[in-house]
C-alpha cells in the first residue's frame, strides 16, 4: 500500500474533465490510481485517508490554486456559514414566491382585460388533479 503523500499526489493528478478517471458515481477509479501510484490501491484505505474525495472536490481543487490537491477531513460548518446559507436559501425562496405572485397578478389582469374572472376558470382542473388535491387534503388532515 502506498503512503499518504503518494496517494494525495496521485489524486492531484486525476483530471476532473476526463471521464476515464472517474466512476459513474464520481469516485476515482482504482485502476487509474494504481497506474499512477504503481501498485494496487484499496478503496477503503483511500476513503480513510481522504474522506469525501470525489470528482467535485477535484474540480474545486483544480479551480483554486490555494487548495491542496486532495481535501482532508471535512471541517464542521461554522454557525456564521450556516446562517449565511439559511439567509441565502430564504432569500431565494422569497424571490421565487414574489415572482410567482407577480406572474399570477399579470395573468389575472390579462384575464380581466379579456372580460373573464377567476370564477369563470374554477373548473379547469382535470379529474386527476382533483383526485390528487383531495388526497393531499386528506393527508394533511391526518397529519394534524
Amino acid at each position: 500500500m502506498a503512503d499518504a503523500a503518494t496517494l494525495r499526489a496521485a489524486l492531484g493528478q486525476l483530471d476532473p474533465a476526463n471521464n476515464d478517471h472517474w466512476t459513474t458515481q464520481g469516485l476515482p477509479r482504482m485502476d487509474v490510481l494504481a497506474g499512477i501510484v504503481g501498485e494496487q490501491v484499496d478503496r477503503r484505505a483511500l476513503n480513510e485517508l481522504v474522506p469525501g474525495f470525489n470528482r467535485a472536490a477535484a474540480q474545486k481543487a483544480k479551480g483554486d490554486e490555494h487548495t491542496q490537491p486532495a481535501p482532508t477531513a471535512a471541517s464542521p460548518a461554522s454557525p456564521q456559514t450556516v446562517e449565511d446559507d439559511l439567509r441565502r436559501h430564504s432569500d431565494a425562496t422569497f424571490k421565487h414566491m414574489l415572482a410567482r405572485a407577480e406572474r399570477r397578478k399579470a395573468a389575472l389582469e390579462h384575464l380581466a382585460a379579456g372580460g373573464f374572472s377567476v370564477s369563470d376558470l374554477q373548473d379547469t382542473t382535470s379529474p386527476l388533479q382533483r383526485r390528487v388535491s383531495s388526497q393531499n387534503r386528506q393527508a394533511r388532515r391526518e397529519m394534524s
